[in-house]
């Protein structure tokens, strides 16, 4: 079995991080690898250097329990979620609405 370190407190830490790592990150964690290597295992020494596949699930649930996999796994989608979200709402509106046509029409 995989020992946490379930300390007080890192809950928030955990999502603050992940949601400032996958803010840019567009594509999730394998984008981010080496960056969140030199954070996690050097700047912060959740983990040790190895050849573990390093995933925002797994580092929460190493620092955390299960409770810090979740916020973890929410703070890396939840960012990349709502601009898909923000540009579907977008596409849709814009769909419905004549101005795409309009522009096109105008000739």
């Amino acid at each position: 079995m995989i020992k946490t370190t379930e300390r007080p407190g890192p809950i928030r830490e955990l999502v603050l991080y992940f949601l400032r790592l996958g803010l840019p990150g567009f594509g999730g964690p394998v984008a981010l690898v080496g960056q969140m290597e030199r954070e996690l295992v050097t700047e912060r020494c959740w983990l040790s250097p190895g050849p573990v596949v390093i995933t925002a699930t797994f580092v929460g649930y190493l620092v955390a329990g299960f409770w810090g996999a979740v916020a973890a796994t929410v703070g890396i989608f939840l960012p990349s979620f709502i601009l898909v979200l923000v540009v579907a709402i977008g596409h849709s509106t814009l769909s419905a609405t004549d101005a795409p046509h309009s522009v096109s029409d105008s000739r």
